[in-house]
């Protein structure tokens, strides 16, 4: 579907425990050639999936999920032992949460230290937890990127996940509509990228945000930019 909507797409492997993130990897690294994103919940199972990758010599497929403030230096440690050089920082505080302004002063912080550790390149998700924190990502994107030029993006999908009167009517054209309404407020404010949730949901995810891609083409080829062949301007019409 990545390649028929012209919209590239990470694997997000969620690694809960060493276990878990050694089995999950192994396989994924097997099952596609696609970049790898660590989404590790513990530390441990943060730690055995850098090492992981390194023994299966995918550590240049691989996007680190994620750093935060409260990130331990262990993990700083590996990721400069391993080689790790992409990774998504985390604009998350109790205080961070109700604010957009506080999002962006974490990463005066947060910045310096994923260099430091020498990860290149740095995608910031602006964090969503509900549909109240969806705004506040949506205006801290804009922010990240004409502050410090970063990819932004967050995980929309948040919203949906948390909204527990959707939940109860048990009504999946209705969750399917409203998932992909949230998953394209961010692209559509700017957004470099979405977390849209499970990999099921990209069968109507992935048109949803190649709609707005394919509208928005249609100004940069006024302003006499063309876009690559396969961008999804130039798919939209063969979904």
């Amino acid at each position: 579907i990545s390649d028929r909507t012209g919209l590239p797409a990470i694997l997000d492997v969620v690694c809960s425990t060493p276990e878990n993130a050694r089995k999950y990897l192994e396989f994924a690294a097997d099952a596609t050639e696609m970049p790898i994103s660590i989404d590790f919940v513990s530390e441990e199972a943060g730690l055995t999936g850098m090492e992981t990758a390194k023994e299966l010599d995918i550590v240049d497929r691989i996007l680190l999920n994620s750093i935060n403030p409260k990130t331990n230096p262990s993990i700083y440690d590996k990721v400069r032992e391993v080689g790790i050089r992409s990774a998504i920082a985390l604009t998350y505080s109790t205080k961070a949460i109700i604010s957009y302004k506080e999002r962006i002063k974490l990463l005066d912080v947060l910045i310096p230290k994923m260099r430091e550790a020498g990860i290149e390149n740095i995608l910031v998700d602006t964090v969503v937890l509900d549909i109240a924190t969806l705004g506040l990502a949506c205006k801290a994107i804009y922010e990240v990127k004409e502050r410090f030029g970063y990819p932004a993006g967050c995980g929309a999908h948040n919203a949906i996940a948390s909204w527990k009167s959707l939940k109860k009517k048990k009504d999946k054209t209705l969750s399917m509509v409203c998932a992909s309404i949230a998953n394209g407020l961010p692209i559509a404010i700017g957004a470099d990228f979405v977390l849209y949730g499970p990999i099921n949901d990209a069968k109507y995810i992935f048109p949803a945000i190649s709609l707005i891609n394919a509208a928005y083409a249609q100004i940069l080829m006024e302003e006499g930019k063309r876009p690559s062949p396969s961008h999804p301007r130039f798919k939209i019409s063969r979904l």
